[in-house]
């Protein structure tokens, strides 16, 4: 699954595509350097540089920036793939779990799963109520 789909960046040739990324990497990368030449920090010309670098090669030769494009987003991809697991193992073990426990601890039963030998049928009898058409409303 995760090898076909970085598979399929590799060979993807939408210049489109890399076009977008080359102004979007050049965006972000003039935006740095903006703010390290704002603060005073080391680079900031270098960091300037590769995103001019970015833009021009976006903007006449797109199909340039394709190893760039296909090894950052791999990288994505990979990133995406383990902080997901890493997101919903820590929700689970943080939020669902210790519920469950507590409500095992209290014996609070909330889907009524409980199998009554005795029962003719598990059928919950209503009050039956008589139609109105503002029952209707509002049902989006």
């Amino acid at each position: 699954m995760l090898n076909h789909e970085i598979k399929s960046i590799w060979q993807t040739k939408n210049r489109l595509d890399f076009r977008r990324f080359g102004i979007t990497m050049g965006v972000v990368l003039l935006l740095l350097g903006l703010v390290f030449t704002y603060f005073s920090l080391p680079h900031s010309r270098e960091i300037m540089s590769i995103g001019s670098l970015f833009m021009v090669l976006a903007i006449l030769i797109p199909i340039a920036l394709r190893p760039f494009f296909a090894i950052w987003m791999s990288l994505a991809i990979l990133l995406g793939f383990f902080m997901t697991r890493i997101l919903l193992g820590i929700i689970f073990f943080l939020i669902f779990a210790p519920v469950g426990l507590i409500f095992r601890l209290i014996h609070k039963e909330l889907l009524d799963e409980s199998i009554e030998r005795e029962a003719k049928s598990y059928w919950k009898p209503r009050k039956p109520e008589t139609y109105a058409p503002e029952m209707s409303e509002k049902q989006s």
